[in-house]
């Protein structure tokens, strides 16, 4: 058993993995003069996780050495962590991919040849053929990866619009950020990853909740807080006491999924001893919009956005939010025989019911306590931390939106010390159209038919089971896999191997030899990320804006391909290149045509140069530093939505959301409205028994995704854990109870399915008696991945197949299990 002071000791040393290292010297150009041998330094972009830290590959006589961040650069500044230093292994793995392969045996075995890219492609343009003959190319879908969904979407639209079929997505929405994201823009019109950052260099007061910082996947923030939290009071929401608690001043061991009433007792306390920032919301929110029988009383459109009234308490009349000298935010009004309230009146009443007393009883939370931080929290103009996972609960989406409001409510939004958006949020995503995918789509389909109020994304890839498996709403035949393990990211495996057993044709595309290319009938190997050129991606995750780009370092060890060299191949063997060029153009912003010439005289980098022309920048400068920067903090913080508004409905942080209001009309029986309001999980319908346990999880500073497990470098750390990241954690006293001791084999049984997992008891008193916790991204089964951790616990597998009905998301910790010693 681990002890508290071994525990922050590791907490210490995993911090410190994850903080990265720098190059050494002041410069690149120093550390090359270091060195006598043929050393270059290549830009490049990481990709052992979503983070898209900056770095430089070190290649020495021709091989990849090492690879560094690139010092000063505004997302990583220098660091990198234990993932990104074993980015080196993603090349030299003995497991890669190495030529195109064709099945040749039975589903479910490797059973398989060696093939020219050739003739797959000719086999794959073939089938895709055959079912554009029959009149049904909606047959075919495209399932991908977090690469996919983020790196390469436009691409992705452009290869499904060449192949005729509205039916494809991303993982990531649905599994991973699409809850959080949502609830977010329900306040501030943005909210992914990429588009919202805590300001941890100048904060005072910062709160977390569902996150690990100091222990889990993003050194652009991991970094930032390390560097930083001598400045502030820190404070963390967890069932268990991660890394991030380790470095924490108040640990909060909350009961699993009732966040939401915490931060709504804290709105109780914010609102009721008139804490908040008064003029921040009369003037940059719709708090001041007059309400009448909960809705919003005389709206109409103006330049785009939506304008009201509000009750000026200067000329004691309603009048245009933008005319009012004095917006009344409390009280109740009389305009022409109609009763009126503000919006913030609305939201005092609603959240007198949710005392600390009453969240105390929910959350396990002292209400004294939540009294004290909800005060510091104001009284220091605190944050709380934008998060990052979270398709966890059916109150995910009220509980971001909750965040967002305090952080309104305190005036931390795009200032000094709260919360920034980024310069991706401000220049991109803002001046983007809403998502919507085809009416055809059979995930929008069935989403509709569930009632799933954002059917309309066409995110929900749950659906592809039923659209496989039981041709619901029609079949899907055809398969594309790019970059994504379904069998080990997605909740009940068993399902997954059926639907995969049950199409007629699959193609996938990866590195590594993972579960699901088992059932493949042809499988396509990609370059790794230091073997390829790419095209320009806007900088991510910082308050500022720019371009970065991927340059290749080595050629490609094997016989692997880009991915995008793949569909460029594919819709050319079908008869659509131009269409692939002519829809990726428009998606783009840059001239197709031209595109495709640069792209057949140049590859993948005549795309990036023709966005650099389309773009006004500087290409040579571009692939010499790889990143080229336009727009410093001072244009990003400070701006929306003082000097120019947000992208919502009103151009204002919605205290109003008119997007839930929108969607609470659109289906039966919504559990939200276009306020805020207490929704329980789904887990606590449940009264546990002696042996059932709350389901929580989180990744570790060795492992984002399941292939980041199958790293010779990674492998040795996580096996150097021993069963501290390789265990699920357990309770002292539960355990005890249970007869179970530290290093057991025990089992977990889903109580909604039966499925079950294996694994090793890690007994320690750092966890909630009712909740066990273990780290994501184990439990593959196949045998050529020879360095993953075998006989781990699948944390997919004790997951049920289930959908929130406001986001779609999975809810995946909507678990529990039952625990038992196995004998």
């Amino acid at each position: 058993m681990v002890s508290r002071r071994e525990f922050i000791k590791l907490a210490a040393l995993t911090a410190a993995v994850s903080a990265g290292v720098k190059l050494r010297g002041d410069s690149i150009a120093e550390a090359l003069a270091e060195t006598t041998t043929d050393v270059r330094f290549v830009p490049n972009i990481c990709a052992l996780c979503p983070a898209a830290c900056n770095i430089q590959v070190e290649i020495r006589d021709g091989k990849v050495h090492r690879i560094h961040g690139t010092p000063d650069h505004p997302i990583n500044n220098g660091k990198i962590c234990a993932r990104g230093n074993a980015g080196v292994q993603r090349v030299y793995n003995p497991d890669r991919l190495k030529k195109p392969l064709i099945r040749t045996g039975e589903k479910g075995k490797w059973a398989f040849r060696e093939a020219s890219w050739e003739e797959a492609i000719s086999l794959i343009a073939k089938k895709i053929r055959e079912y554009h003959d029959l009149g049904h190319p909606e047959y075919i879908g495209v399932i991908g990866g977090w690469l996919p969904c983020g790196f390469y979407q436009p691409f992705f639209k452009a290869f499904l619009g060449a192949l005729g079929t509205p039916n494809g997505t991303g993982v990531p929405p649905a599994v991973c950020f699409l809850a959080k994201k949502f609830g977010w823009a329900t306040a501030y019109g943005v909210g992914e990853h990429p588009e919202i950052l805590t300001d941890y260099e100048k904060a005072r007061y910062v709160i977390f909740l569902r996150r690990n910082v100091g222990g889990s996947i993003s050194i652009v923030h991991g970094w930032r807080l390390g560097q930083s939290k001598k400045n502030f009071k820190m404070v963390v929401l967890d069932p268990r006491y991660s890394e991030t608690v380790a470095k924490a001043d108040l640990w909060l061991p909350i009961k699993p999924g009732t966040d939401l009433a915490f931060l709504l007792a804290m709105m109780n306390v914010i609102i009721n001893e008139k804490l908040y920032d008064k003029e921040f919301i009369a003037r940059y929110s719709n708090a001041p919009m007059l309400l009448k029988d909960g809705a919003p009383y005389k709206v109409w459109d103006e330049e785009g956005k939506k304008k009201y009234l509000v009750y000026d308490l200067a000329k004691q009349e309603a009048i245009k939010h933008e005319d009012a000298l004095l917006p009344a935010l409390e009280g109740e009004f009389e305009i022409e025989g109609d009763k009126v309230i503000p919006v913030f009146e609305a939201i005092k009443r609603r959240v007198m019911q949710y005392t600390p007393e009453w969240a105390e009883k929910i959350t396990d939370i002292d209400a004294e306590k939540i009294r004290e931080v909800a005060r510091e929290f104001a009284l220091r103009r605190g944050v709380i931390d934008t998060g990052w996972h979270d398709p966890k609960y059916l109150n995910s989406v009220l509980t971001w939106r909750a965040v967002a409001l305090l952080n309104a409510l305190v005036g931390s939004v795009n200032r000094d010390g709260g919360i920034i958006l980024t310069g991706l949020a401000q220049f991109v995503s803002a001046n983007e159209p809403p998502p919507e995918a085809p009416p055809q789509s059979v995930l929008r389909m069935w989403a509709e038919k569930r009632g799933i109020a954002l059917a309309h994304i066409g995110h929900t890839v749950q659906g592809f089971y039923d659209a496989i498996v039981n041709e619901d709403p029609y079949p899907i035949k055809m398969m594309f896999i790019f970059g994504h393990n379904m069998l080990t990211n997605l909740p009940e495996r068993t399902k997954w191997e059926e639907a995969l057993r049950k199409l007629e044709f699959t193609v996938a595309v990866d590195i590594l030899p993972q579960d699901h290319l088992y059932y493949a009938d042809v499988v396509l190997p990609e370059s790794t990320y230091i073997e390829k050129d790419d095209p320009i991606f806007p900088i991510p995750y910082v308050p500022a804006f720019g371009f970065q780009t991927r340059v290749k370092a080595i050629e490609p060890l094997y016989d692997t391909k880009h991915v995008i060299d793949m569909m460029v191949e594919i819709t050319r063997a079908i008869g659509k290149e131009e269409t692939f060029f002519k829809i990726l153009g428009k998606v783009l912003d840059v001239d197709g045509k031209k595109m495709m010439e640069y792209y057949h005289s140049e590859g993948v980098a005549g795309i990036r140069r023709a966005q650099a022309e389309a773009k006004g920048i500087d290409y040579n400068e571009l692939v010499s530093k790889g990143s080229v920067i336009t727009v410093g903090r001072d244009g990003i913080v400070g701006t929306m939505p003082y000097t120019k508004p947000l992208p919502t409905p009103t151009g204002k942080v919605e205290f109003f959301s008119f997007a839930l209001a929108s969607l609470a009309k659109k289906v039966k029986n919504p559990y939200w409205d276009a306020l805020i309001k207490w929704v329980p999980p789904r887990i606590s319908e449940r009264e546990l028994a002696n042996n059932e346990m709350y389901l929580v999880y989180s990744r570790s500073p060795f492992t984002t995704h399941c292939s980041t497990s199958d790293n010779p470098l990674l492998a040795k750390l996580i096996e150097d854990s021993e069963i501290f990241y390789k265990g699920v954690w357990i309770n002292s006293e539960k355990a005890k109870e249970l007869g179970i001791k530290n290093g057991d084999r025990i089992v977990l049984e889903s109580v909604y399915t039966g499925e079950k997992t294996e694994s090793i008891a890690f007994v320690t008193e750092l966890v909630r008696e009712d909740t066990l916790f273990m780290v994501s991204g184990f439990g593959q089964q196949s045998k050529k991945l020879t360095s993953a951790p075998k006989e781990l616990h699948a944390l997919m597998s004790v997951v049920p197949l289930q959908y929130d009905p406001l986001s779609g998301a999975t809810m995946n910790q909507e678990a529990i299990v039952r625990v038992w010693r196995m004998l």
